[in-house]
């Protein structure tokens, strides 16, 4: 629950609130769904603003928040602070960058020197001397801290029926396409309609946090010398699922009876490294889920699915298991009337 004020197109809340920061289904790599939301403050923009100076070149929107992390040990009680800016150039391309930081928790102070030096200093830590890094529990390093890069584009050949997207992630760089070949990437394709069948979608993903170039390990993202939980809430990772040092790919397509009725079926595939547990790990996840609208007012959903992963460092032998859930949805559109 939260709980907030809205002025001038923007929106100022305090609560627990769920922060999505990318374009792909699966999750994107810095904050998505896959864990609890998070208690925070945040300034948003609720509609886009004409650019300063050119505003005939398009729009902009902004996300500001600081937060607070649970579930951390080393330190434990760590706060976040996050900034993201999309730009929209007419209604085929948009550029976002995000920079974003875990900083403050048990033995780094809380003040606004460590704030100014968490968002400005260039130091990778507080105590850096030569070619070694400061040792764990540096009161003086000024945060973990993490820049993503995520695009949109309509092709233009297709009557915008094609989109392509990505969703980049870097630890310690300024931005991912500064140094792509360090980053972390999450590209996907998606069709409005297929060839001969207009009611029906189809969308592709695949993340990999291995790299682009060799296979980074499994020390390389989501995690930090200093913040040792890092990329975490409560245990789960804040972004995409495809955890460290692994691959995904991710389909899924769907047939629209109505703008409000609609089954989708979709497949995933994970891939751990070698490298990072012994023998690897594969987890296969199938699904449905269906939206069904009784009337104006209510509405269904329902998902199921199936799983069945494989982790020889866990268990022996591959474990499968099912869920799923149903869901009733009410609309009552009450106003209040002077």
């Amino acid at each position: 629950m939260y709980a907030g004020i809205a002025f001038g197109g923007n929106a100022l809340t305090f609560g627990k609130q769920q922060i999505y920061w990318g374009p792909t289904t699966m999750g994107p790599l810095s904050f998505s769904s896959n864990a609890e939301p998070t208690y925070n403050a945040r300034l948003v923009s609720t509609r886009p603003h004409p650019l300063p100076l050119v505003p005939s070149w398009g729009t902009y929107r902004f996300d500001i928040v600081l937060g607070k992390l649970s579930g951390h040990s080393y330190p434990a009680r760590p706060w976040f602070n996050g900034q993201k800016v999309s730009f929209n150039f007419g209604n085929a391309l948009e550029l976002s960058f995000t920079r974003w930081s875990v900083f403050w928790g048990v033995g780094h102070p809380i003040t606004f020197h460590s704030f100014k030096d968490n968002l400005f200093s260039f130091n990778s830590t507080g105590s850096y001397v030569g070619n070694g890094a400061a040792p764990y529990g540096d009161r003086l390093d000024p945060g973990d801290r993490k820049s993503n890069f995520d695009f949109r584009y309509r092709l233009p050949f297709f009557k915008h029926a094609v989109t392509l997207y990505a969703d980049s992630y870097s630890d310690d760089d300024p931005s991912p396409i500064s140094a792509p070949r360090r980053a972390a990437w999450n590209p996907g394709i998606y069709f409005a309609r297929l060839p001969g069948l207009p009611h029906m979608d189809l969308r592709v993903e695949a993340v990999s946090s291995q790299g682009l170039v060799y296979d980074f390990g499994g020390t390389h993202f989501f995690m930090n010398n200093q913040y040792l939980d890092s990329n975490t809430n409560k245990g789960f990772l804040l972004g995409n699922a495809v955890g460290r040092d692994g691959r995904a790919i991710e389909a899924r397509s769907g047939y629209w009876f109505s703008s409000r009725t609609r089954v989708e079926g979709g497949y995933r595939q994970d891939k751990i490294a070698n490298g990072f547990l012994p023998n690897g790990g594969t987890i296969t996840d199938g699904f449905v889920n269906g939206s069904f609208a009784i009337n104006r007012h209510w509405s269904a959903q329902v998902f199921t699915q199936y799983e069945r992963f494989l982790i020889p460092s866990y268990m022996q032998n591959s474990q499968h298991n099912t869920s799923g859930w149903f869901q009733i949805t009410w609309n009552p559109e009450l106003a209040l009337r002077k």
